[in-house]
């Protein structure tokens, strides 16, 4: 896993999502699920920070 990708991609979700949403997606992975929750993090939240895509979620929530 890339730290620095996951970590932006978290920063990204939270933003979107809210602070309750990001906390608990990773209070309730447990070791089946945290792989797909790290990919996910990394590999799609990471990519979605672009400046229009966060608009529409802040302007559609």
């Amino acid at each position: 896993m890339n730290r620095e990708a996951f970590e932006k991609g978290r920063k990204t979700r939270r933003e979107v999502l809210g602070a309750p949403y990001d906390d608990g997606s990773i209070k309730y992975s447990d070791d089946f699920n945290m792989p797909m929750q790290d990919l996910v993090t990394e590999c799609c939240w990471k990519g979605a920070d672009h400046p229009a895509i966060l608009e529409f979620f802040r302007d559609n929530k």
